[in-house]
């Protein structure tokens, strides 16, 4: 099958997340995968050269060796305001080159502007176009004054749409608000897997980071957006340091936060207690993960992160971590009161929670153990990707069948 990709972000060098799994996997298994993205932080890597070629990586793999995914990236003009313009033009002139080649059995799509562009050309062409979703795609738009444009073309590229899949429960209610019709909606929930650590792993990880046995190790990785509630944790942790002496803060990654951060540990003498490691290669992610006893997701509740639940909760989980969350509409409709999830009301009630928990010190360490196996026993109870990705497949083969009758 060939299955063109569209999405309005870095393939090449952001983390890799659900989407990247289920098609590597495909392109392993004979698919033809070709992907159409976008340069999103071109800015920080500085605007030269001035005009950016169309660049093409063959057998690009992130998670699975062996991945047979091509990613083509559009020309663009690296200018302030001009960039996205320009991009968008270019992408026209891919797809119009690859429909001329030849044309795919279905696109799937993961933005809003290319999107919308793959839509034309899916329904000229009479090709399935299916838009896979996990993100409030609008509310991501940059700056914000576009989003309210950036709604309506989410909107009309979502109903018109042959298929919408979604891997969160609580997507479904994000659906009915832009007016999409719950028949063509399908619900795919994410492949979990149920890991077990290492001890030696753990122990190398945590003495790399200078962490003791007697200390709890507080776990964030992925993008640094400011809303994640790290910040406050962060001044919480300077607050009293007394209180929160056993419990130690890492955060892997990097973003619009990490000044603000690294600010704040300089101020307040916080370098061997909020670790800040910048970003790091996905492969020592689950080392990371392994080294840790509790896990974050602590956003404000922002439009970007209503309805969400980020593949980094699903890592954690499945390493049988518990995960302090705010009570994010998305996360209360996937766990609800089990899952290895401990509830806060605010970021800033992360380490006085924590802190209360295991103000006894038996005690505490046995309703750690409880959440640690409520989460493990959550991730066993998932399908893998295996299945996860088998079903996506079979998803793609009906509607294109069904296109063609």
């Amino acid at each position: 099958m060939r299955i063109l990709v569209v999405q309005e972000t870095d393939w090449i060098d952001r983390y890799p997340i659900l989407h990247h799994r289920i098609l590597e996997a495909l392109s392993i298994g004979g698919d033809d995968v070709t992907v159409l993205d976008y340069e999103l932080l071109w800015g920080r890597k500085g605007s030269w050269p001035l005009w950016q070629g169309r660049q093409v990586w063959a057998n690009v793999s992130k998670i699975h060796s062996g991945s047979r995914v091509t990613v083509v990236r559009p020309a663009m003009l690296r200018v302030p305001v001009l960039a996205r313009p320009s991009w968008l033009l270019m992408t026209w002139l891919e797809l119009w080159r690859y429909f001329s080649v030849a044309q795919p059995d279905v696109i799937v799509a993961y933005g809003i502007s290319n999107s919308f562009l793959a839509r034309l050309f899916a329904r000229r062409h009479r090709i399935p176009f299916i838009v896979h979703l996990f993100d409030s795609l609008h509310a991501l738009a940059e700056p914000p004054v576009l989003r309210p444009v950036a709604s309506s073309v989410e909107a009309l590229v979502l109903r018109s749409a042959d298929r919408v899949v979604v891997p969160y429960k609580a997507m479904a209610q994000y659906l009915s608000s832009m007016g999409v019709k719950a028949a063509r909606v399908v619900s795919l929930p994410n492949g979990m897997t149920r890991r077990h650590v290492d001890p030696s792993t753990r122990a190398a990880m945590r003495s790399r980071l200078g962490i003791a046995d007697h200390e709890v190790a507080l776990l964030f990785f992925g993008w640094l957006y400011r809303d994640s509630g790290l910040a406050e944790i962060a001044l919480e942790l300077a607050r009293d340091r007394t209180r929160y002496a056993r419990f130690k803060v890492v955060i892997v990654g990097h973003g619009d936060l990490a000044d603000t951060l690294e600010d704040i540990r300089s101020a307040n003498g916080l370098s061997a207690d909020l670790i800040l490691t910048g970003r790091r290669p996905y492969a020592e992610i689950a080392d990371f993960i392994a080294a840790s006893d509790v896990c974050l997701m602590v956003s404000e509740p922002t439009a970007a992160m209503r309805y969400v639940v980020p593949m980094k909760v699903d890592e954690y989980l499945e390493f049988g971590r518990p995960v302090v969350s705010t009570p994010l509409e998305g996360m209360r409709a996937e766990f609800g009161d089990g899952g290895g999830i401990i509830w806060v009301d605010h970021p800033r009630d992360v380490l006085p929670r924590l802190a209360g928990m295991l103000s006894n010190d038996e005690e505490g360490e046995r309703v750690i153990a409880d959440y640690t196996k409520a989460a493990g026993e959550y991730a066993a109870s998932r399908e893998d990707w295996d299945a996860v990705t088998r079903r996506f497949r079979t998803l793609l083969a009906v509607t294109k069948a069904r296109a063609g009758t």
